[in-house]
């Protein structure tokens, strides 16, 4: 019996710190982006697209969100979309991992946002641009 809680409140604390890095990971990538823009060498891209109920086709999960901020440099494989999920903590509660990035992936794709292009996966559509604007003015108002 105090076992089962000391094995919860574990399971809780590991599960806030998984949290707190993908926090601190947004913005040392903000930073990042912030110091390229300062120095001219790049327009400022999305950390993270955030859900809105004025935006229904915006993706609505952690991870889906991550992977959008994790296309915007450019095309990238699919285990380079996993590692980087996992070290930002995004599967670690999961059973099955790669399966969970495939179907984030697969639903971006439905969804009009990404496409597998020679085995790269890469952000597609039109209103990319108008999200990734929506969602920095939602996600940095003060910086923007």
């Amino acid at each position: 019996m105090k076992n089962e809680s000391v094995m919860r409140l574990l399971k809780e604390t590991e599960h806030d710190i998984a949290v707190k890095r993908t926090e601190l990971n947004d913005l040392e990538a903000l930073a990042r982006m912030l110091r390229r823009q300062a120095a001219g060498e790049a327009k400022l891209e999305a950390v993270q697209v955030l859900p809105s109920i004025d935006a229904p086709r915006r993706p609505s999960t952690p991870l889906s969100d991550f992977i959008i901020g994790f296309l915007g440099p450019g095309p990238r494989s699919f285990a380079e979309v996993k590692q980087a999920a996992d070290n930002a903590g995004l599967t670690a509660f999961t059973k099955h991992p790669g399966q969970t990035v495939n179907m984030a992936l697969s639903g971006l794709k439905h969804k009009g946002f990404a496409d597998n292009d020679s085995g790269k996966w890469r952000l597609t559509g039109p209103s990319i641009d108008a999200e990734i604007e929506v969602s920095k003015q939602a996600r940095f108002p003060s910086v923007l």
